[in-house]
């Protein structure tokens, strides 16, 4: 069977901390062989970092736009 990817997942969301790891070992099981999780905030970006150090297939892609556009909002206001 063909490898499929999530290529957008905020798999970091605290909403996923119970049970993250059971995700990701699901989507092993469903040949989810990469999972791409954007970091939109920097101040998460640490903890997306570690997650992904312990997981092999899950990537972290740092989201400028995201990041650039919640800079300028709060510079503006």
């Amino acid at each position: 069977t063909m490898p499929f990817f999530d290529t957008h997942c905020h798999l970091d969301f605290p909403e996923f901390d119970p049970d993250r790891e059971q995700i990701i070992n699901l989507c092993q099981e469903q040949n989810i062989s990469a999972i791409v999780v954007p970091g939109v905030s920097q101040k998460h970006w640490q903890r997306l970092l570690a997650i992904c150090a312990g997981n092999d297939n899950v990537a972290m892609l740092i989201d400028f736009v995201c990041h650039l556009r919640q800079a300028t909002t709060t510079t503006i206001l």
